[in-house]
């Protein structure tokens, strides 16, 4: 692997070899890898644009104090692998696209209130601590997983956009922690795996703000608040159920199944919430808080 360090020496452009270390060329092949770290002279790419490029690796350190492309205007590369500690750094905001794709992409830091955005298309993606934004329309076909690093509730805050409820496309869902905000839907044949940390669906405040629907989720910890969007099928074992904020948008939850002991709290006050199928209960323990004029169906199996 042959190391390209940015300098920013030159200007902005991602292709300018004096912007590198090498000044001989810059990163353009699979056995490149584009790294940022120190204080470059200029930040790279923070008009946005895109690179018809594939490199090997693109590694943001933790010392670096620059920017990589702005909020709304991203470096649009494609990487084998991208591993991001932004630590120091300002703005963050990369894309993949057809043919230059984000493979295999982690994010393990970020400074302060800076946020890393990341989007376009992506094949596995991991973010283990920082402030991270999934920018509107991006697609993550292989592994989707929220952890932490020290804490479960404080590493993490994401926020995953959706203009429309269906323009983001979300795989099979892993969360260990975290604090999630989501408008994209879980589609069919994919589950939102929640075992710790908080995932909030939708925000009740923009009424008119779209939020996809979820096919299947699968909660055995953490907190599942509910606010929009239609749920096809709910394995429930343990954990928080909170539909009480979501006051606006009429919802339904197909077959649930309470496996463990969860406290669930439909009060949102209004009579917009129904269970369109049946609630089977496999043990007892659970609480439960509705709203007058909400309707269930309760089975036993």
């Amino acid at each position: 692997m042959t190391d390209f360090v940015w300098t920013g020496a030159t200007d902005e452009n991602f292709e300018t070899a004096g912007n590198w270390d090498q000044e001989s060329g810059y990163p353009d092949g699979s056995a490149d890898r584009a790294i940022f770290s120190g204080t470059p002279t200029n930040d790279c790419e923070t008009s946005g644009e895109t690179h018809s490029v594939n490199i090997g690796e693109l590694c943001v350190m933790p010392d670096y104090t620059g920017a990589i492309g702005a909020a709304g205007s991203p470096l649009i590369i494609g990487a084998d692998f991208t591993q991001i500690d932004a630590s120091s750094a300002s703005t963050i905001n990369i894309e993949g696209v057809t043919d230059y794709i984000q493979d295999h992409v982690t994010i393990q830091g970020t400074g302060g209130s800076n946020t890393v955005y990341i989007g376009g298309l992506i094949t596995d993606l991991s973010i283990i601590r920082g402030n991270v934004e999934i920018n509107d329309g991006s697609e993550i076909t292989g592994k989707f997983y929220i952890g932490y690093e020290n804490s479960q509730n404080a590493d993490v805050t994401l926020t995953i956009q959706d203009s429309d409820g269906s323009s983001t496309t979300l795989p099979d869902t892993y969360v260990g922690g975290g604090i999630i905000i989501n408008y994209a839907a879980i589609p069919n044949g994919k589950t939102l795996y929640l075992d710790a940390g908080k995932w909030t669906h939708g925000q009740d405040h923009e009424n008119d703000d779209a939020c996809g629907a979820i096919a299947t989720i699968r909660q055995k910890g953490g907190i599942f608040e509910w606010n929009k969007g239609n749920i096809t099928n709910a394995f429930f074992y343990n954990g928080s159920v909170d539909a009480s904020n979501g006051r606006l948008a009429a919802r339904t939850i197909g077959t649930t199944y309470v496996v463990g002991p969860v406290d669930f709290n439909f009060d949102n006050g209004r009579a917009n919430l129904n269970d369109t199928k049946v609630m089977k209960f496999f043990t007892g323990g659970s609480t439960f808080r509705f709203p007058a004029g909400m309707k269930i169906t309760i089975g036993t199996v």
